[in-house]
């Protein structure tokens, strides 16, 4: 009995059977027309027991000779075409994983934990940037409308075994763009302010930076006409740096000295004739 209770609960899922559809590839109104049907096991979450949704594809036939396509599917609402997942779960998947910041192998535990459901990092990964893909970065970027006072800064993640840079609007306060970098050479960070220019980020009046070696040729390069400024809290980070070194080199030098008039000393010499 233990077992049984174990085993996901399993829900029909049938979609309704229209008079009329519309061709998705030709946006053809028309009869419909069943060509072939079959079934597919999607996930779902549940709070209180493991379930799975048994969904019936059903394909109508295509009715327009002009169209490329003899058939395609009714849709479904909160299913994915091809996904075997509900676009509830996968929604809260992709919130974990961005807005919280949770790392993939935390969610697939707390989807066991909590929500009766599995499922992979490279399943999670998957549906992230499938998301992603729908977005228009440069759409976006545009309606932030920069400020043209940049930052530019490494980012370590603790995940990750690239660099990565990101790029933000030192007077809107926004972040504009993040990608992972395989090192630091002036190539990939010119490739990187490439792509920046091709989001439409084009006029640039100034960059701050940090101490990459990399920074000062790359921006030159793509953007010739910005100005570059250190940030402040590395330069003095920097210049902190070489203060304690020196207070160390001199601290090793007064001991040095000490440690000669002590063996003076020991010979007999007083300390008048010093």
């Amino acid at each position: 009995m233990a077992k049984d209770s174990d085993k996901p609960r399993v829900k029909i899922i049938r979609p309704r059977i229209p008079k009329f559809c519309i061709c998705p590839f030709c946006n053809t109104k028309q009869r419909f027309k069943k060509i072939k049907e079959h079934w597919k096991i999607v996930k779902e979450i549940d709070l209180e027991k493991p379930i799975l949704f048994k969904v019936q594809i059903i394909y109508a036939k295509c009715l327009n000779p002009g169209c490329e396509r003899a058939s395609f599917s009714l849709p479904i609402k909160g299913i994915s075409k091809y996904q075997r997942a509900t676009a509830r779960l996968i929604k809260e998947a992709i919130a974990s994983n961005i807005l919280d910041n949770t790392p993939p192998e935390r969610i697939k535990r707390r989807f066991a934990r909590s929500f009766n459901v599995t499922g992979s990092r490279r399943t999670l990964d998957r549906w992230k940037h499938k998301e992603a893909d729908k977005l228009n970065f440069k759409g976006l970027i545009e309606k932030l409308k920069p400020s043209g006072v940049l930052c530019l800064d490494d980012l370590d993640p603790g995940r990750s075994t690239y660099k990565h840079l990101i790029t933000s609007d030192r007077i809107k306060g926004y972040i504009l763009y993040v990608d992972a970098l395989p090192n630091q050479s002036e190539e990939e960070v010119v490739k990187y302010l490439v792509t920046l220019k091709e989001l439409g980020i084009d006029e640039v009046n100034c960059f701050i930076v940090d101490m990459w070696k990399s920074f000062p040729q790359a921006i030159h390069e793509v953007y010739p006409k910005a100005k570059i400024q250190y940030d402040y809290f590395h330069i003095w980070e920097a210049i902190n740096r070489h203060l304690d070194n020196a207070m160390k080199e001199y601290s090793r030098f007064l001991r040095g000295i000490q440690d000669h008039l002590s063996l003076l000393k020991g010979y007999g010499f007083t300390e008048g004739f010093f």
